[in-house]
């Protein structure tokens, strides 16, 4: 029943974004306009290039959301117990997703921890999602946006 929780609560917050007309609210209190049958310009953080720590392969989440793909975005830290169950009740539902049109990125907001321990972290955990770990560039993108709480 939990992991119906998490997919209901990840899918309100990842169709958010996808409602027609208005605008949505950004941490700073300033509107970021969107408009009906147009894509909006995506979010800095989406258009910095990210490597994954297992593949090493460097990817934008603004391409796979333009190639049709729903994409989660969890910040988190090797050392955080939260982040760690969040992860394992994800990595149960998972199986129900397909992979095809889903994608889970983790970010790793930690500036002290590598991307080596954050590929320890995955492989130990037996996570089947792709592990980044955040530069600078991309933690200030992702606070500029949606403010402290995600480090």
């Amino acid at each position: 029943m939990r992991t119906a929780w998490l997919l209901l609560a990840c899918l309100a917050v990842a169709l958010a974004g996808c409602a027609e007309g208005g605008s949505s609210p950004r941490a700073d209190g300033s509107q970021a306009p969107t408009s009906s049958g147009t894509s909006a310009a995506a979010p800095a953080w989406a258009t910095l290039t990210l490597t994954d720590v297992e593949s090493q392969s460097q990817f934008r989440i603004a391409d796979l959301t333009a190639g049709g793909k729903v994409v989660f975005v969890e910040t988190m830290a090797i050392w955080c117990t939260n982040c760690l169950r969040q992860q394992q009740e994800a990595t149960a539902a998972w199986p129900r997703l397909d992979p095809e049109t889903v994608e889970w990125i983790a970010v790793d907001v930690e500036s002290s921890e590598s991307p080596e321990a954050l590929a320890r972290y995955r492989e130990s955990n037996g996570f089947p999602f792709t592990y980044v770990v955040a530069d600078q560039a991309l933690n200030r993108a992702l606070v500029g946006d949606f403010g402290d709480v995600v480090l």
